[in-house]
């Protein structure tokens, strides 16, 4: 090839061009028009966000329960249901707890001992009865009874735990009924 000799250039074949399908149509919009489509998507997204209804928990509480009685006749641990006594008895000692001001306040009976008589449910039959909100009475299933109060009025309470027959209340039926005949002949208010 000299200079200034004409050459015939062909023309390169132009790339067969088809139909855009229409999802992919807003690429072919201009630089403004794509700021606009991704703000107008960027909304619509954070719209269906925030009318997500966000789940309603509920800020009533259920009513309180209801004092109910309980027995009590295996080793371990029991709470009344409406959670005013606990029962912890184990084979060296009775624990009486009961909830007050949001803590427990533990009355402890422990094995007997030479100078002191105790708590021992190895005997066949023993019990123990959660009768009211104020009383508990414990049977070691021989001749111990025992019955444990608790009297509470606005800031003061009063404990007090009785053994035998010194009793400020007829033993109730639910009990008197498990007695020995020893223990029943020695719990003298019942009525």
């Amino acid at each position: 090839m000299a200079i200034g000799e004409e050459v015939d250039v062909m023309p390169t074949p132009s790339p067969k061009l088809t139909a855009v399908p229409a999802w992919l149509s807003f690429c072919s919009l201009g630089h403004f028009t794509m700021h606009y489509s991704i703000l107008i998507l960027f909304i619509v997204a954070t719209s269906l966000v925030g009318c997500h209804s966000p789940t309603v928990i509920s800020t009533q509480t259920a009513a309180p329960l209801s004092f109910r009685s309980m027995f009590v006749t295996t080793l371990g641990t029991n709470t009344t249901l409406d959670g005013s006594w606990r029962v912890a008895v184990s084979e060296t000692s009775l624990d009486l707890s009961h909830m007050r001001g949001g803590g427990w306040t533990t009355t402890a009976i422990p094995a007997p001992t030479k100078q002191a008589v105790g708590w021992t449910p190895t005997h066949a039959g023993w019990l123990v009865f959660a009768e009211s909100e104020s009383r508990v009475w414990a049977y070691d299933g021989d001749r111990l009874l025992v019955l444990h109060t608790y009297e509470s009025s606005g800031n003061n309470s009063h404990e007090a735990t009785y053994f035998d027959s010194r009793f400020p209340s007829p033993v109730p039926s639910e009990v008197y009924s498990r007695l020995s005949e020893p223990a029943q002949k020695a719990s003298q208010l019942h009525e």
